[in-house]
């Protein structure tokens, strides 16, 4: 009897060794070493390079001159939109226009094809609210569907924050977010839900939590 249990034992023993041979074999995907158009992400303070235990890569902002003619709003509303920000991030390049005379926001996304930027996706924040925008859905667009399905949206940004991240999974992205209480963040195939964190100028956690964004209309 005694002689059973202890091979009953050692069976399990190496069934459990395999499947975690198994599982060991297989690779953590590595976070991406450079963003979408190939170059270096922004500087991060040093007590930033990790959260939660994964790299933090940092958005990078991008000239006016050069985002407005990567991606602009053209036929949307040529005349009446202001350049705001542009970040390239890990998925591509997005560019915020304000529209002038209000507090409303456009949005253009592109991704990089080759040497050069595509534009393939936008959104209107629809309100100068940006809570109302938040609560709206974000204003989520699935924009960039080739070769991965990406998605945009508008999050709003607590006034004491400094740095917005995004969870990607096995890395972060962090956006410079400082006086900026709206900003358009993006995701690879996140179904519609943002893992987000808020963090205070000394990289300090202010807020987490996850945002669920819809296409309204």
């Amino acid at each position: 009897m005694g002689l059973r249990l202890c091979c009953l034992a050692l069976a399990l023993l190496i069934v459990v060794g395999c499947d975690e041979g198994k599982h060991a074999g297989r690779p953590a995907p590595e976070a991406p070493r450079v963003l979408a158009d190939g170059g270096s992400s922004a500087t991060v303070p040093s007590v930033l390079r990790r959260f939660h235990g994964q790299p933090v890569i940092g958005a990078r902002g991008l000239p006016a001159r050069v985002a407005v003619r990567s991606c602009p709003i053209g036929r949307r509303s040529p005349a009446k939109g202001r350049f705001s920000e542009a970040w390239v991030s890990t998925e591509g390049l997005t560019v915020e226009f304000e529209l002038n005379g209000s507090s409303l926001l456009v949005g253009c996304d592109a991704v990089r094809e080759g040497d050069r930027w595509v534009p393939c996706g936008g959104g209107d924040t629809r309100s100068g609210n940006p809570h109302r925008v938040e609560l709206a859905g974000g204003a989520l667009n699935l924009t960039c569907q080739r070769p991965t399905r990406i998605e945009a949206m508008w999050v709003a940004v607590p006034r004491s924050a400094t740095w917005t991240l995004v969870d990607h999974g096995n890395f972060w992205v962090a956006y410079l977010s400082a006086r900026r209480p709206l900003i358009r963040v993006t995701n690879k195939g996140s179904a519609g839900r943002f893992l987000v964190a808020f963090l205070d100028q000394r990289s300090r956690v202010l807020r987490e939590r996850t945002i669920t964004g819809y296409v309204a209309g």
